[in-house]
């Protein structure tokens, strides 16, 4: 098999359990398939295989499933699995690591994207907060000189 760059997703663990709680609470007959998924996301091979298609490393780890996805719609895809026909939906667990890493890597972007909007407030206050105390500290400085 050719090297590729596996798919990273570090997300943290508030977030892997929000998905997940969310996932089972929605989808209650996913909830096995779900808890084998984050096997997969936390121990096995995410590789990128063309546009909208991935391996999926097996329990067997000389062993991959292929996994298509289409990024507009979550509900298209379908892996090469044999649970794949069995699965509610063919929501098998290989799909759903792979929605999962796509999902929690949207809300840790999301989430950053939060932080950096927060510290930017952050330092716009701090600045204004400066400018406003060396004015104050040149209306002192005039009126002194005017003594």
């Amino acid at each position: 098999m050719e090297t590729r760059e596996a798919l990273t997703v570090d997300p943290s663990l508030s977030t892997i359990r929000q998905l997940v709680q969310r996932g089972k609470k929605q989808k209650p007959e996913l909830s096995s398939r779900i808890e084998k998924a984050l096997v997969i996301l936390a121990f096995r091979e995410i590789l990128p295989n063309g546009p909208g298609a991935w391996l999926i490393q097996s329990d067997d780890p000389s062993k991959y499933y292929e996994v298509s996805a289409e990024e507009s719609d979550r509900l298209a895809g379908t892996c090469t699995c044999p649970d794949f026909a069995k699965a509610p939906r063919g929501w098998c667990k290989h799909r759903l690591a792979l929605l999962l890493a796509r999902k929690a890597a949207r809300v840790e972007a999301a989430k950053e994207v939060v932080k950096n909007y927060r510290e930017a407030q952050r330092r716009e206050a701090a600045a204004k907060t400066s400018l406003a105390y060396a004015a104050a500290a040149g209306e002192v400085s005039r009126a002194m000189a005017g003594l």
